[in-house]
């Protein structure tokens, strides 16, 4: 369930009664609470001050449920859309934190060994020049792999399917194949340059990329209008319908992307 589908469900539970929405001072109190209960379950398991013999054992998940109910409710109080919040909270993590902190190991194997078009052999990401982080940087190949993937041999499919799709690392690939890892990298790089220069020619994955940003943008919007709207409005079959033609055309639109 994506964030915009929980606020909307939501939404759609708190609608069904007629007091509504409670006060945002209201729900921050009940915010604090739920946080409190969460922070009782997580000393009862991992603190040294256990729960007494009379009290109930908890739910941690629930207990995280419940705190992302209020959360929920107060957004959809404030008209916040919180795919757009945490989207610009990742961005802000992305250029503020990216270099604070050591990577896994597994993530750093795939940042040495992952080939660029330009033939720089560490360091280097096929999409970095587009000021990407790695995460995109990977979604990006397998963007292009599924727009143009038919495009390459038989043997540049398997090694891009293998790297980007089954996230196998290089020297995984080069066991399994039985040739060395820079024979791997080399035909990855080669692969990736024949994808980067598909796109170049046809631009189908930027106009994919840029549908779906519009695709999103209006899910935001008519979300929000949806929580504004009383049921009883004579408006609110008509956004109703809206939404869901929306969502069947984003669902549509994703399927043919991936």
């Amino acid at each position: 369930m994506r964030l915009d589908e929980v606020q909307d469900a939501i939404h759609a539970w708190i609608s069904r009664f007629r007091d509504g929405y409670w006060p945002p001072l209201a729900n921050l109190a009940r915010l604090t609470e739920e946080v409190g209960e969460l922070a009782r379950e997580l000393g009862d398991r991992f603190g040294p001050k256990a729960k007494k013999a009379s009290e109930p054992p908890g739910d941690v998940a629930e207990e995280l449920g419940d705190i992302l109910f209020v959360v929920g409710a107060l957004a959809n109080q404030l008209g916040i859309s919180l795919e757009d919040a945490f989207r610009g909270v990742l961005a802000k993590y992305e250029a503020r934190d990216a270099a604070r902190w050591a990577p896994a190991e597994t993530r750093q194997e795939h940042r040495v060994d992952t080939p660029s078009p330009g033939g720089v052999e560490s360091g280097g990401h096929p999409a970095d020049s587009h000021g990407e982080s790695l995460v995109q940087a990977r979604e990006r190949a397998a963007l292009l792999y599924d727009f143009y993937g038919p495009l390459l041999t038989d043997r540049q499919q398997e090694l891009v399917r293998a790297y980007y799709l089954e996230d196998l690392s290089l020297g995984e690939i080069a066991g399994t194949q039985r040739v060395s890892r820079q024979a791997v990298h080399e035909q990855l790089r080669r692969a990736l340059e024949a994808l980067e220069r598909y796109e170049e020619r046809l631009g189908l994955v930027a106009e994919f990329l840029r549908r779906q940003a519009a695709l999103e943008a209006l899910a935001g919007h008519l979300s929000r209008l949806r929580r504004q709207v009383a049921p009883e409005d004579p408006a609110a079959a008509s956004v109703e319908g809206a939404w869901r033609s929306l969502q069947e055309l984003m669902r549509a639109d994703r399927a043919e992307g991936g």
